[in-house]
């Protein structure tokens, strides 16, 4: 691959673009710039190291593990993929990542969904609340302010199974890959918000200019307004093209590609971007 070529690969998502892929709730994307490489999130299971596996893609050469947040279906595969990645890749994540939360429906009780990962995952974690480099061009953004006034975390998320205390899921934060043209933005949930993401990143990276947005949005839950509104920001920001996927939402995806056009791009396990 040529030396500033960055390529997405996803090795878990919602649904599989391809025959023979595993397709579960949750997302991992492998994201190489040039000889770097780094795995952001592990999906909910083993989906993303046996879609690897077929997909022949040579998980060896990852140098970090980035957690987007302390969820299950970003934490859950993370044992699975450490039984083949080299002993001393670091995992990164946020100090937040480990706090027990809950989602909390009505008529449906508390479902458990924090970190899930025994102690073989916990010793290999290195805990920051702030920006990382993970290798040459690609940055962790750390914590994200919460600033846009109208984004929330998108889910009735909780700290205790009654629903008293809300989970505003601190540890929510998103990869930069940095790039000649301008950021490359991979989002797990944006539970922190797109735009406030985006703008947060542009900040610790100091450059304002957006390739690309890719990656789960956390619009499924939205309203209308807010959709709209998303798109609009994400217009205003000058995002070149976006590539919603896993917990975005149907309704959401259809106003992105109805905005974007030809620079909508269908995400999915098994799928590769390539941003020459």
């Amino acid at each position: 691959m040529a030396r500033d070529t960055v390529r997405l690969t996803f090795l878990a998502d919602n649904r599989a673009a391809r025959p023979g892929l595993a397709a579960e709730h949750g997302l991992s994307v492998l994201v190489e710039h040039g000889a770097h490489a780094v795995l952001f999130d592990a999906g909910a299971s083993g989906a993303a190291l046996r879609n690897a596996a077929a997909l022949g893609v040579d998980l060896g050469r990852v140098e970090a593990v980035a957690l987007s947040h302390g969820h299950d279906d970003h934490t859950g595969g993370m044992e699975a993929l450490l039984a083949v990645l080299p002993g001393h890749v670091p995992v990164r994540a946020h100090p937040g990542a480990l706090v027990r939360r809950y989602a909390v429906r009505p008529g449906r009780g508390a479902s458990e969904i924090g970190f899930r990962g025994g102690e073989a995952v916990r010793r290999r974690l290195i805990l920051a609340d702030g920006s990382v480099g993970l290798a040459p061009g690609l940055v962790l953004t750390g914590h994200v302010p919460r600033i846009s006034g109208f984004e929330d975390t998108g889910g009735p998320f909780y700290l205790d199974p009654g629903g008293r205390e809300p989970d505003l899921i601190p540890d929510d934060q998103a990869l930069v890959v940095m790039t000649g043209a301008g950021n490359i933005l991979v989002c797990g949930c944006a539970h922190a918000g797109v735009v406030n993401t985006l703008m947060h990143a542009a900040t610790v990276t100091g450059d304002d200019r957006f390739v690309a947005v890719v990656g789960g949005l956390h619009l499924g839950s939205a309203t209308p307004e807010r959709v709209r509104r998303t798109v609009r920001e994400l217009r205003k920001m000058g995002v070149g093209r976006v590539g919603p996927a896993h917990c975005t939402g149907e309704a959401a995806g259809a106003a992105l590609a109805a905005e974007f056009g030809d620079g909508f791009l269908h995400c999915g396990a098994g799928v590769v971007l390539e941003f020459p």
